[in-house]
């Protein structure tokens, strides 16, 4: 397969909203000011043998990739916490770099623009 068979024009989506964010250009959604802050907070958190399934609208095939273990301590949006933002982009790059087909690789370098 060549590697113009995977890379169109489309505005992709994903489940984040990170792909569509990214493929439009938009930018930052400005919250309004809190009253009041909830924030959360995840003592330990331990991913065994952890899978990702990765679906293109514009590709027939589901792909599987199979990350690495991993385990966090102290995560949320609290001050002092590693940002719960920051554990999914490490978890993004796993698997972007865990993808062994070669145009997948390169059509998901566009959609998230590494």
């Amino acid at each position: 397969m060549s590697g113009s068979a995977f890379i169109s024009s489309n505005i992709y989506k994903d489940n984040i909203g990170l792909a569509e964010k990214i493929n439009k250009n938009l930018p930052d959604k400005i919250w309004p000011k809190k009253n009041k802050d909830i924030n959360f907070l995840i003592l330990k958190s331990n991913l065994s043998d952890p899978r990702a399934f990765i679906k293109i609208s514009s590709i027939p095939n589901t792909f599987e990739v199979s990350m690495s273990d991993f385990k966090f301590v102290k995560i949320g949006n609290q001050k002092d916490y590693q940002h719960y933002k920051k554990v999914l982009e490490i978890m993004l790059f796993d698997i972007f770099y865990r993808v062994t087909d070669f145009n997948l690789k390169k059509l998901l370098k566009k959609i998230y623009n590494f």
